[in-house]
Parts: structure tokens; sequence; C-alpha cells
């Protein structure tokens, strides 16, 4: 199925699923900016991440994919650059989402003793958003000890969660 591109704050976004993400991180008071800036991989490959977050988690990329998509090309956009991204999966909603974040700790050494470079770590899981302390200045997480997920109980995000899933655009 081809996506319907929506408009959305003076936007026309590629697909409502985005449009959607948008509402969220409104609701949320995180900025945001829409497909800010594209990227060349060294394969020749072009990438363009659909959000920019500037002021969130120190700056984070995220990438919307309908549930079960392919973030292959984060992965290698995480690698490539050295930036983390978020993996917006779906509709906003209370789940496990994921995010990744270059390692600057060596995953392997050479023979001489000399690490092999930084590697990409395996995904986060997290519950609602990463670091949402850092968007909204106040602690509102909650870590399980025994899987490290982070947990989020905050009446705003419930909102962001209602206004994203109910939201109507113009087409």
């Amino acid at each position: 199925m081809k996506p319907i591109e929506t408009r959305y704050k003076g936007y026309r976004f590629r697909s409502r699923l985005e449009a959607r993400w948008a509402v969220f991180f409104d609701a949320l008071g995180i900025k945001w900016e829409y497909e800010f800036q594209g990227y060349e991989f060294s394969n020749g490959v072009r990438y363009l991440p659909d959000f920019y977050l500037p002021t969130f988690n120190g700056g984070m990329h995220c990438e919307v994919k309908p549930d079960d998509g392919d973030f292959t090309k984060a992965y290698l956009f995480c690698e490539e650059s050295g930036q983390s991204i978020w993996f917006c999966e779906g509709t906003p909603k209370f789940r496990i989402y994921k995010y990744l974040v270059l390692m600057n700790t060596p995953s392997a050494f050479g023979k001489d003793g000399k690490p092999l470079g930084p590697y990409v770590k395996e995904p986060y899981d997290f519950y609602g958003i990463p670091n949402f302390s850092c968007a909204r200045g106040e602690d509102r997480m909650f870590y399980d000890p025994e899987d490290f997920s982070i947990y989020i109980e905050d009446n705003d995000y419930i909102q962001a969660v209602t206004a994203a899933c109910s939201a109507q655009f113009e087409f």
C-alpha cells in the first residue's frame, strides 16, 4: 500500500504515520525538525532520517516505520555517523521502543592490543521514550533492574499518545 501524504503545521509529511509522530512530539513539548538533513553512506546509498530532535537527549534522529518496518538504513546511519537514532515503530503508544547509540568502547581488540574501533550497541529497550527527563526537565523514569528497561508513568505521556492517535489531518 502507498502511504497517504498528510499535512500538519504547514509541513507535508510523506505519511500519516510521520504526522502522528509530529503530533506526539508537540504534545510533549519536544522540538522537532522534519527531514532536517540527508546523508550519503560510504557505499553511496543515501539516507534521510524522518526527524531530528535538536534539544532532546543531546540531539537525536528518529526513523519512522510501520510495525515490523525495516530499520537497516538507521543501523548504518548510527554506525557511520556516530549519532544516536530512535526507532519510531508504528503509531505512538505504550510499548517497547528501541534506539541505537554508537559506543566508544570497542567490542574487539587486534593482535597488537589496540582497539579495532567503536561499535554499534544493540538497540536499547525503553518503554515510552528515551531519557524523557531530558526533554521535560523532570525525572519521571523508573528503571527495572532485571532487564534495564525504562518505564514512564506520566499523564503528559498518556495525553501525547492519545493526541497522536486521535489527530485529524488534511490531505
